[in-house]
């Protein structure tokens, strides 16, 4: 499999760099990101992922992958409180940390333990900076959205602060595990709370393999950094404000936006470990996304968005996806 960069990286971040004015930037992006060649078949993947099961579970929760999915106003681009001062800190962090080349490398080894009839031929990948002032990415998940479900493309967006780059491999091998394994059983057109645990399950086995210094490996993409507040305040000093509250909101247009910091994850004790799995048995043959998140994201998590809830602690069914439904799905 070669791994290749996307070209509308670098375009992005020219543009997000720019002074231009925003007609002039709008038409570039228009032309050459959203509607031109540049992007297209990208903005066709992730089109079809957003329809399928595993992106509605993200959207459930509106976590995960799922600032990239809808990457709003383009990642900031169009964004009225966009900052150049951030945008440019942050594409040249990402260029100092070599974030590609992490990518490249992580992605490689784990593409070494697929069946290669698995594997798409290129694989590309599209690294973006997060947009500071939307508060789900930088709030609710603290600054990282990874997609892997589209075959042949990976997508990134990061706040590249030291923690969160520490964490972009891992996170990055997890998300294309789980590709991998939703390809492999067609989770497109059908997806059970089974199906979602032996994902998972399979995804984190990967990523304790290859990066076996990770404490709690299902919690990955879900565990903010130890520095995540400072990264925040710096953030703050980026845009000329006293803290990260003063930046400038905009979340889907709304600039008067409360989001609460996601909960800790934590280990469970045995006796947790086996009121959860007798929780999860009881709803395992279930297709619908917001049951299925509760599931693996737990009461606190699908409760902020007024889903059901089914009586579990935060992220338990990634722990127990790990610890009891890790059956690895042919060629892994």
């Amino acid at each position: 499999m070669d791994i290749v960069q996307h070209p509308g990286g670098e375009l992005l971040y020219s543009l997000l760099q720019s002074s231009a004015k925003p007609r002039e930037r709008f038409t570039i992006a228009r032309t050459q990101l959203i509607d031109g060649p540049v992007m297209q078949e990208c903005n066709e993947a992730l089109a079809r992922f957003r329809n399928s099961p595993p992106a509605e579970v993200m959207t459930a929760v509106l976590r995960d992958g799922y600032d990239f999915l809808y990457s709003q106003q383009m990642f900031g681009l169009f964004s009225p409180a966009r900052s150049v001062n951030a945008s440019t800190w942050a594409v040249e962090q990402l260029r100092a940390a070599g974030a590609f080349e992490q990518v490249q490398t992580a992605l490689a080894r784990a593409a070494a333990l697929v069946e290669q009839a698995l594997l798409p031929q290129l694989t590309q990948i599209l690294i973006v900076p997060a947009d500071p002032s939307n508060r789900n990415v930088m709030i609710r998940n603290s600054g990282l959205s990874v997609v892997g479900g589209a075959p042949g493309f990976l997508a990134v967006a990061i706040w590249p602060s030291a923690g969160n780059l520490a964490r972009l491999g891992p996170a990055v091998v997890r998300a294309f595990a789980l590709g991998v394994h939703w390809h492999a059983i067609n989770a497109s057109s059908h997806y059970t709370l089974a199906d979602a645990l032996a994902a998972e399950g399979r995804a984190a086995t990967v990523v304790a393999k290859l990066f076996p210094a990770e404490p709690l490996p299902w919690l990955v993409a879900h565990t903010p950094p130890a520095s995540w507040s400072d990264d925040l305040a710096a953030v703050a000093q980026l845009y000329g404000v006293a803290s990260y509250s003063a930046v400038p909101a905009n979340l889907y247009g709304a600039s008067d936006v409360q989001v609460e910091p996601p909960p800790a994850g934590v280990v469970l004790t045995h006796d947790e470990r086996d009121y959860c799995i007798g929780v999860i048995n009881g709803a395992i043959t279930t297709t619908d996304p917001r049951t299925i998140a509760a599931h693996l994201y737990g009461d606190q998590i699908v409760g902020a968005q007024g889903h059901p809830q089914a009586g579990l602690p935060p992220y338990a069914g990634f722990e127990i996806a790990f610890r009891s439904y890790k059956t690895a799905s042919s060629g892994w």
